[in-house]
């Protein structure tokens, strides 16, 4: 029996993007879709009397994260997984290419403002220390 989490599992294999990566589009908390899927093996094994299951305020951020998503396919099994409406595609590799490339920057300008913070107070030190000179000459 296929499940809403196989589906889902089969949607994000379809985008070529992990579970990590997913879960940071969404929103999701970072083990949500890993327990999900042990759930989901648990159930299909008899260990478990109920399908895993997802919140609702998460299929929510699926969908408005996921827009060429099918809810119909995703929750029930029907229909095609994506949309056939002429929405943009959005190319989710190169998102998360950029989403990787922006961390790295930023990561990179707050080290260049600490070092900035830490050059500002030398010179500070130093201009004292020249003041303190000059002050010593002129005596």
């Amino acid at each position: 029996m296929e499940t809403l989490i196989d589906r889902l599992a089969q949607f994000i294999e379809n985008k070529g993007i992990s579970d990590r990566e997913f879960q940071r589009i969404v929103g999701g908390s970072s083990g949500q879709m890993n327990a999900a899927k042990r759930g989901n093996r648990a159930f299909k094994e008899g260990k478990r009397e109920n399908p895993a299951s997802l919140t609702s305020i998460f299929i929510e951020n699926i969908l408005r994260n996921f827009p060429d998503l099918n809810p119909t396919w995703l929750l029930i099994g029907e229909g095609d997984m994506v949309k056939d409406e002429q929405s943009p595609a959005i190319d989710y590799k190169e998102v998360s290419r950029l989403r990787n490339e922006c961390y790295t920057k930023s990561t990179r300008i707050i080290t260049l403002m600490e070092e900035n913070t830490t050059l500002a107070k030398e010179v500070l030190e130093l201009r004292k220390e020249v003041d303190a000179l000059k002050g010593n000459v002129t005596r």
